[in-house]
């Protein structure tokens, strides 16, 4: 996951603000980058309500056609969610239900999951919470719990990727930039790194290559 924020310094912020009162008017844009090996996809909606759950389940009906239940709590060092996605009741192994019986259990699933505290997000284990949001369920069914991952700290900017923008931007872009700045920097919004460029390195990167 990867995000940026830019803000006014001289912008007061009121307590208590809700993202769509700092975002103002947009559109809310989503890409999915499968890898070096797969072309990335963008998805485009407008903002629709208050918050960045109430975005994300716009997005999830309007883009994916999925009906989407999204709960988020954040702390000073901790960020914690809980998502509810109700599947095609079409294709797989599971024996088809009544329309009006999914109908009834997602409406049950997602006002039991609305109850959650953002304490309780921040706070519990996913099994916990789980098991005390949806006991029913989950003793009928039993509780399968994928393998966890640590989350880290990455990103896939580096020097060769700032001379590849380089050498699209054409050597006389460039030279100019060199004349009138004495170097070209570039600065990652995403992790904060910052890439000088001097005369010299620009020679290297326009080199002719063999």
């Amino acid at each position: 996951l990867r995000a940026t924020a830019k803000w006014s310094r001289t912008q007061v912020i009121a307590a208590g603000a809700s993202p769509r009162a700092l975002v103002g008017e947009g559109r809310f844009v989503i890409t999915l980058d499968a890898g070096d090996q797969k072309t990335a996809y963008q998805g485009i909606v407008p903002l629709e309500g208050e918050t960045i759950s109430t975005w994300l389940t716009h997005y999830m009906r309007a883009s994916e056609q999925l009906e989407t239940g999204l709960w988020l709590a954040s702390s000073g060092d901790c960020a914690a969610g809980l998502l509810l996605q109700r599947l095609p009741n079409i294709g797989g192994s599971a024996a088809l239900l009544p329309d009006a019986e999914v109908d009834e259990t997602w409406h049950r699933l997602t006002t039991l999951a609305a109850t959650v505290r953002p304490d309780e997000l921040l706070g519990l284990g996913g099994e916990t919470l789980l098991n005390r949001l949806f006991h029913e369920d989950v003793k009928a069914d039993g509780l399968r719990v994928f393998e966890s991952r640590a989350t880290r700290f990455g990103c896939s900017c580096n020097s060769d990727r700032v001379a590849s923008m380089l050498r699209m931007l054409g050597r006389s872009e460039v030279d100019s930039v060199i004349a009138e700045q004495g170097a070209v920097t570039v600065h990652c919004n995403f992790c904060n790194q910052g890439y000088a460029f001097e005369e010299r390195d620009v020679a290297q990167v326009f080199a002719p290559m063999h």
